[in-house]
């Protein structure tokens, strides 16, 4: 990993509950729902759709990636070292397009 990879921080919360295929696209009548026995595989995923998508505008493959429950678990791992980009990635709270307000 070098140093510039280092420097990227990848955020994700709850991903958005998908459809599931088959490799010729037949719908498999399930759902994804992201568990600690799929979370390594969903990061590879994730990381490797995430190296196309942002092309050259950060280095991705040795980036950090961090789960997230709230908007204070965004904010530490921001805070927790310098980073020069951070790709946030999904939604922290199930079935809502929000971060869940933080709580002291």
């Amino acid at each position: 990993m070098s140093t510039h990879d280092a420097r990227t921080l990848i955020v994700y919360g709850v991903p958005a509950r998908m459809p599931l295929h088959d490799g010729a696209g037949t719908p498999l009548g399930k759902t994804f729902v992201l568990t600690e026995l799929n979370r390594d595989s969903f990061e590879r995923a994730l990381r490797q759709a995430l190296v196309a998508f942002v092309r050259g505008d950060a280095l991705v493959s040795g980036a950090r990636l961090v789960f997230i429950h709230n908007a204070s678990d965004l904010s530490a791992a921001i805070k927790s070292a310098p980073y020069t980009h951070v790709v946030y990635y999904g939604h922290a709270l199930e079935g809502e397009n929000a971060l869940a307000e933080s709580r002291p």
